[in-house]
């Protein structure tokens, strides 16, 4: 489904594999991130947001021309990536305690 993350061997459904050829690879580092992420966090991977919303993130940043973005809830940066990407100053993040995540 588009709304989560997969890991190396998932096999994306229809939808998604449709998306993901209408708006071409994902940047190596950024791949990097997720997968990480998946490895580490398996129970919480479904809070990293995948390739598709990544590009959403990043695209709706570059349309309205953000220079600085302010980001609540960066679980392992994965979105933040994507909202760099697309940005021409910074982004600025804020999560959670430390304490507030276990898996």
């Amino acid at each position: 489904a588009l709304g989560r993350a997969r890991g190396v061997d998932d096999e994306p459904d229809a939808e998604e594999a449709y998306a993901v050829a209408l708006s071409g690879p994902e940047p190596a580092v950024i791949e990097r991130c997720r997968l990480d992420a998946v490895a580490r966090y398996p129970a919480a991977a479904h809070m990293c947001s995948g390739p598709t919303q990544g590009k959403l993130l990043a695209t709706l940043a570059r349309v309205r021309g953000a220079k600085r973005v302010l980001e609540l809830g960066t679980f392992c940066g994965y979105g933040t990536l994507w909202l760099a990407s697309a940005t021409s100053e910074r982004v600025v993040t804020a999560d959670g305690p430390s304490g507030a995540f276990s898996a």
